[in-house]
């Protein structure tokens, strides 16, 4: 039944054609965060849960989870000359056309004092119809490059990726 509702949900739209936004969960009161292998801290409600990825990966990365509706998060650095993360903003244009599917526009690109933000949109993978929204902040902290990243079903959802994306901070 759960199922069900879920789906008849999903298919409405507002008159702009973007998604209704889903309902936003009671937020836990905001925490910093540790991600050793990064150097940094993120502040994000304090039941999120934050992985270091650095046992799993080659390239130093966090994974964030949520628990508020805020879609899962991935921040990637890597060191100046290493080729985890597109070089430049143009380079990382090229590379969320080429791989995110039905990619259609960017939204929004906008170049900061430490790096970009790209707000871009597509297709679900899952159903064409259905609308992908996608997010890419690039920033720095000393000489370590962050891509801060996720997708989404709303620009709700992106919006408060914005928010944690820009709260990171060198550890203290």
């Amino acid at each position: 039944m759960l199922a069900s509702l879920l789906a008849c949900c999903a298919c409405a739209r507002s008159e702009a054609g973007d998604p209704p936004e889903p309902p936003r969960r009671e937020v836990a009161p905001a925490a910093w965060k540790r991600i050793p292998s990064l150097g940094i801290e993120v502040r994000v409600p304090r039941d999120a849960e934050v992985l270091d990825n650095a046992p799993w990966t080659d390239v130093p990365s966090s994974t964030i989870y949520f628990r508020d509706g805020t879609p899962t998060t991935v921040i990637v650095g890597a060191t100046t000359g290493s080729d985890a993360i597109p070089k430049d903003l143009d380079a990382a244009r090229a590379k969320i056309q080429r791989e995110t599917a039905g990619f259609q526009a960017f939204t929004r690109q906008e170049r900061t004092a430490d790096g970009f933000t790209l707000v871009y949109r597509g297709a679900a993978v899952t159903d064409p119809n259905e609308p992908l929204f996608g997010l890419l902040i690039r920033s720095r902290i000393g000489d370590l490059t962050l891509d801060c990243k996720t997708t989404a079903s709303s620009k709700t959802e992106i919006a408060r990726t914005v928010t944690v994306c820009r709260s990171i901070r060198a550890a203290k």
